[in-house]
């Protein structure tokens, strides 16, 4: 059976896979065969927006991507986040089997705010 495209997860489990993200992923160089994206269907992400979506809505999900900031890329007048981790995301569309990314089709989104530095200390 495929993925489902993810869904609800204790809130524990998600602190202990954050944790675990940063204490052995993070200032480390990662394997090309290491996760690059995340899919989320677009029905689970409604659910977590507390919306509904119509049955024929032409977006299939929303594709997370691990991205860095380089000295090009980084928000316009932040210099400060080159080099630092930020996600990209793209909505999916259904064909056959596959979900195609947006990226495709140069539709893209980025930017969101990132922490840290743009958060309260949440180190715990």
């Amino acid at each position: 059976m495929p993925n489902q495209g993810g869904g609800r997860i204790a809130a524990a489990r998600a602190r202990r896979m954050i944790t675990h993200f940063r204490q052995a992923r993070l200032g480390q160089a990662l394997p090309k065969n290491d996760t690059q994206s995340v899919w989320f269907a677009a029905s689970v992400v409604a659910e977590a927006l507390g919306i509904s979506l119509p049955d024929n809505h032409p977006t299939s999900g929303l594709r997370f991507y691990l991205a860095a900031y380089d000295a090009d890329t980084h928000p316009e007048g932040q210099p400060e986040l080159s080099g630092r981790l930020t996600l990209v995301m793209a909505p999916t569309r259904q064909e056959g089997e596959l979900q195609v990314s947006g990226l495709m089709e140069e539709e893209a989104f980025n930017e969101g705010a990132l922490c840290p530095p743009f958060c309260a200390d949440d180190s715990d």
